[in-house]
């Protein structure tokens, strides 16, 4: 903190680097002599703590979900600074970050504080960062978050009793492409549902490498039917805070459940906090016509409802749309396409293996 502490009132000196033009290399001699006995002595210890101190800040250890949620913080805090008109990251910019971000910190409990700072490093140090290792390696996060029996005791008590609603399979794997409008998103994907314990709680997790490196991307999702309980998104470079369900429905719609009629709508309560603030926290869904879930993918028995969501992005343009199909036999949702902004994907499953 002392180092972060440093560099935020650095960034405050109007001989800082902060006032230089992008293209402009500081001259370190010329600027010392123009400082003050305070600020060369800041920046003396600055440039100690830097080549002293930093690299050491590998020896902490702390839980990668814990680390994950620091890194959330910051990706929160990054969108937070404005961008520039041609999009590129300003030196003033950086600073207003550097600051902002040492501000929050210090509201920060210690333990909650410690923990975030050392994530801080791994992204200015450029070394492996939370959300890049689950990205590498996303089971354990997915085995150890998203399981009925890490939620909080007050959704648990609502779950039913595990062997209650027995269903069909361990594990299904969808293995395809998507194929997307959005720029260097399209690449392979498979989805992965997992039913534990039998009891209607169903495990999601999703892999995606797009054709740029920094979309690569794991998205994680616990439910009970429609309802959501648990979900979280984690890109290459960043990750989306981990999203909770606070209050449990009187009335969820429940696996095996027989959906409504066609053009009948469901809603379900949203998870917080939301992916972004763009979006409302509704998930409003339309029930749409039914066919046999061969023609989804072979393998698969039963029908497949298609239901269509729309979630509202007020002041932002029109609103985000899918298309899914509910697989009545399993109790899980595959999510097919998707439309925002004039721009479409859609998921091209290959093969689908159920265990």
């Amino acid at each position: 903190m002392r180092l972060l502490r440093l560099l935020a009132a650095r960034s405050n000196d109007p001989a800082s680097l902060c006032s230089e033009t992008p293209s402009a290399q500081p001259d370190w001699f010329q600027m010392s002599r123009t400082m003050s006995p305070k600020d060369f002595d800041r920046n003396m210890t600055l440039l100690e703590l830097v080549t002293r101190q930093a690299p050491n800040v590998a020896e902490e250890h702390y839980d990668l979900g814990a680390r994950l949620e620091a890194n959330a913080w910051l990706h929160k805090l990054e969108s937070k600074v404005e961008s520039s008109p041609d999009t590129s990251t300003t030196r003033d910019q950086v600073c207003r970050g550097i600051r902002a971000m040492v501000a929050g910190l210090d509201k920060m409990p210690e333990s909650e504080q410690r923990r975030t700072s050392y994530e801080v490093f791994r992204v200015m140090q450029r070394k492996t960062t939370a959300a890049a290792s689950i990205v590498a390696s996303p089971q354990r996060y997915f085995d150890e978050t998203f399981d009925e029996k890490a939620l909080p005791a007050t959704l648990r008590r609502r779950l039913p009793a595990d062997g209650s609603h027995p269903l069909p399979f361990k594990r299904i794997v969808f293995e395809g492409r998507w194929v997307s409008e959005l720029a260097g998103e399209s690449g392979p994907v498979r989805n992965i549902f997992v039913n534990r314990r039998n009891n209607g709680v169903i495990a999601e997790m999703t892999e995606a490498g797009g054709t740029d490196s920094e979309n690569a991307r794991v998205s994680y999702a616990l439910s009970y039917g429609f309802q959501g309980l648990r979900n979280q998104l984690v890109i290459a470079k960043w990750a989306y805070h981990l999203s909770q369900l606070r209050t449990f429905p009187d009335v969820p719609l429940k696996p095996g459940d027989a959906l409504p009629v066609p053009g009948s709508l469901i809603q379900a309560v949203a998870t917080e906090p939301p992916l972004s603030g763009d979006y409302l926290p509704v998930n409003q869904c339309e029930i749409g016509e039914s066919r046999p879930a061969s023609e989804i993918a072979q393998g698969l028995s039963g029908v497949a409802v298609s239901v269509q969501c729309v979630s509202p992005r007020p002041g932002k343009g029109p609103p985000y749309m899918d298309r899914s199909v509910w697989l009545q036999d399993y109790g899980v949702g595959v999510n097919l396409e998707w439309r925002v902004d004039g721009l479409a994907g859609s998921f091209q499953i290959d093969k689908v293996v159920v265990e």
